[in-house]
């Protein structure tokens, strides 16, 4: 219902900056392709424009910054902000306790969990009996066309019965090669009772998803 109009100049000149700007989103959107393609059982059935938004402007004003090139894991970049990955459905949102990711092992990363009970930790919906967080480590080249890495998943169950699970490291096989951003992600799904069945809660509200870490390795000079 609205009249929109718009006009294609003669001729444009575009300035060295604006033609970075333009090879740095070109590229934070073939990384935030790769990405999503990789992760599409852990997102949403539908699609939400908001993700790739989302992601691609992330990865954007990480690029901006400059990829830093110091010959090896030191060097690495400071961790990434994603942060709500989901806005504003955020799985980090849901938990009252959070775990701690280290990155410090070539080839795996650790996930060390704090005491965890579905009673006191995570906020869920009335007659909720189990939660699943599934967890997911995942690698991409920070490069156009940008080409996946290694992929690893597994889960963990909190029931409602017991009371709580203790503290434990999770060892995460993610081999990163130099030029490769890691990312550790994270959904959250809940069961419920209803008339005495149990049931997988539906809707994104209860089924949300976060990148919850990332890692840059530079490449070898």
């Amino acid at each position: 219902g609205v009249l929109c109009s718009r006009a294609k100049p003669a001729r444009v000149r575009l300035t060295q900056a604006t033609r970075k700007s333009a090879s740095l989103f070109g590229l934070a959107s073939a990384m935030s392709a790769t990405i999503r393609r990789e992760l599409a059982s852990l997102l949403p059935a539908e699609k939400d424009p908001k993700i790739m938004y989302q992601l691609n402007s992330t990865l954007f004003q990480w690029l901006k910054t400059g990829l830093p090139e110091e010959g090896g894991p030191v060097g690495r970049q400071p961790r990434l902000s994603f942060y709500p990955f989901l806005d504003p459905v955020s799985a980090w949102g849901k938990m009252l306790v959070h775990p701690k990711i280290g990155w410090e092992e070539p080839g795996r990363v650790t996930l060390a969990l704090p005491k965890l009970s579905l009673k006191t930790d995570f906020r869920k919906p009335q007659g909720t009996k189990n939660l699943r967080m599934e967890i997911a480590t995942l690698s991409c080249t920070a490069a156009n066309p940008s080409k996946a890495g290694n992929m690893h998943t597994t889960f963990i169950d909190i029931t409602n019965d017991d009371e709580g699970q203790e503290a434990r490291d999770i060892m995460l096989p993610l081999a990163l090669q130099p030029g490769e951003l890691g990312l550790v992600v994270l959904r959250l799904k809940y069961t419920i009772e209803k008339a005495g069945n149990l049931q997988e809660v539906a809707g994104r509200e209860w089924q949300p998803v976060d990148i919850i870490d990332a890692y840059y390795f530079p490449r070898l000079r």
